[in-house]
């Protein structure tokens, strides 16, 4: 059973989803990088006993969804000129770096980095070798940003994702699928 509510909060209206799971046993509150809140509760809970969880957990409740919400400015909110060179120069200085380290396993060779404001991707690989990033990547959680990279590297091998590809991948990223699913989440 799914209902949406909301509770004020430091001065601050927050609106969740509660959700009531017949399987759990304790109070759960989920965050997820669009801002969404979700907070699962037994089926049978006492009120009394949520709203001293809400209160016992409301610091970090709002330092989450702060969080959450400055992140997701960062991913989709439009820059002027000057903040684009900026992050654009920031970007290529970091996906320089982890191509380095990354490529130390593979020994690959490419022939040019770029960093674009891509429209529908965080990376590509060309045919002729080049590989192409997301200005924005450095400002992913570092892990999903490896992901990206090392992904495209093993394109320089594999133009393709097949099986052969995926263990590339492994190589470098045993957990590529657990990393892959919560990179569609950004």
């Amino acid at each position: 059973m799914v209902e949406e509510q909301s509770i004020s909060l430091g001065g601050e209206h927050i609106f969740y989803t509660l959700r009531k799971d017949k399987r759990a046993k304790h109070f759960r509150i989920t965050v997820h990088p669009d801002g969404k809140c979700i907070i699962t509760v037994p089926f049978y809970y006492r009120k009394e006993t949520f709203s001293k969880f809400l209160e016992d957990n409301s610091e970090w409740l709002q330092k989450n969804l702060q969080k959450e919400k400055r992140e997701k400015r960062l991913l989709s909110g439009y820059y002027s000129r000057k903040e684009y060179l900026y992050l654009k120069e920031r970007s290529r200085a970091f996906i320089l770096g982890e191509i380095e380290e990354c490529n130390r396993l593979y020994n690959f060779s490419y022939t040019k980095v770029h960093i674009r404001n891509q429209r529908s991707c965080w990376g590509s690989c060309s045919t002729r070798k080049n590989l192409n990033f997301h200005y924005k990547l450095f400002l992913l959680p570092k892990r999903l940003a490896h992901y990206v990279i090392v992904h495209e590297l093993c394109h320089l091998q594999e133009m393709n994702h097949s099986s052969r590809f995926w263990e590339l991948v492994s190589q470098a990223i045993p957990d590529y699928k657990e990393l892959r699913r919560e990179l569609k989440r950004w």
